[in-house]
């Protein structure tokens, strides 16, 4: 894995799914990548991450 500074990432969608987004965040009037950054701060902070997080670090 490469060691990063920074917060940021790069993703790569499927047609299908770019296209559905940017309908969503036009029809939000927000930028795509905000719309990203929400969708992803969200399952962040939802109990399924946070037990997927406690696996993945092994605190079951």
């Amino acid at each position: 894995m490469i060691e990063r500074n920074s917060s940021q990432v790069t993703i790569t969608l499927s047609q299908k799914a770019y296209e559905q987004y940017l309908a969503v965040s036009k029809w939000k009037e927000i930028a795509l990548a905000t719309l990203l950054r929400q969708i992803l701060e969200r399952e962040h902070e939802s109990p399924a991450f946070s037990n997927l997080f406690k696996r993945a670090n092994g605190n079951e």
